[in-house]
């Protein structure tokens, strides 16, 4: 069953879970960890549903109210093997919605960060297409490095602002809904990393926005998230009194 990892209290104050982290401690072995983050009420703990094949799982609803405080995991992680044959653990964590009706860009920020730094790969969940909007529901990603203190030799220092992606997680970019071509001005067909690539390459335009997701762009590309993949899901159900059950289908 899932089980908090991060607790959240009303003065929104951070906590570790005692019973998680007991849990945590009596794995033996390499363990991979993959967070789940993205905007609230957009089918992340659906989707963290289907990668560990549960179902009944993470809560999930149909109406505007969060289902996820804080961040959880799975209570019994999954025994896995990596590409060298090596067996190891793997812990899926599903994080808070971003952009909640009670929450603020600082808690997001804060949020998303220990999401970033607890896993080697971290999932970002999205509707629809990866356009200006999109880009610009990540602007908090260009303040991560006012929330993470790292160092390269374990002391107090920190490290330039192009070193961070050393401590980061690879990024995969889902995108739910998805019901694009994948072809580029010519027609021609593209992968969905390609897709990823171009949307996140520089705009032209200096007015205050262009400038603001060329930021999050510069961010996401060269100071943060260098290894990046881009997955495009179509929509799993037309029936939308159907897709307000889709935990029960």
């Amino acid at each position: 069953a899932p089980i908090p990892l991060v607790e959240v209290d009303d003065d929104s104050k951070f906590s570790v879970n005692p019973e998680a982290r007991e849990i945590l401690e009596g794995l033996r072995g390499k363990v991979c960890v993959v967070s789940v983050a993205g905007l609230y009420r957009t089918g992340k703990s659906s989707l963290v549903n289907f990668l560990l094949d549960a179902d009944a799982g993470f809560t999930v609803g149909p109406t505007v109210r969060r289902c996820t405080r804080g961040i959880w995991f799975w209570g019994s992680p999954r025994r896995a093997k990596l590409p060298s044959g090596e067996p190891c653990w793997v812990v899926v964590l599903d994080t808070e919605g971003l952009g909640g009706l009670e929450a603020d860009q600082h808690y997001d920020t804060r949020i998303f960060s220990l999401a970033t730094l607890l896993c080697s790969t971290l999932v970002y969940n999205s509707l629809g297409s990866i356009d200006e909007g999109a880009i610009s529901n990540l602007s908090f990603v260009a303040n991560l490095s006012q929330h993470i203190r790292v160092s390269d030799d374990g002391g107090d220092g920190d490290l330039d602002a192009h070193e961070y992606h050393k401590f980061f997680p690879s990024f995969v970019w889902v995108v739910r809904d998805f019901a694009l071509d994948l072809v580029d001005d010519y027609g021609t067909a593209i992968s969905a990393d390609d897709y990823l690539e171009r949307a996140l390459a520089t705009q032209v335009g200096f007015d205050p926005a262009t400038t603001e997701r060329n930021r999050v762009r510069h961010c996401m590309m060269t100071a943060f998230f260098t290894e990046r993949k881009c997955f495009p899901l179509v929509r799993p159900l037309l029936d939308e009194s159907k897709l307000q059950e889709i935990d029960k289908v």
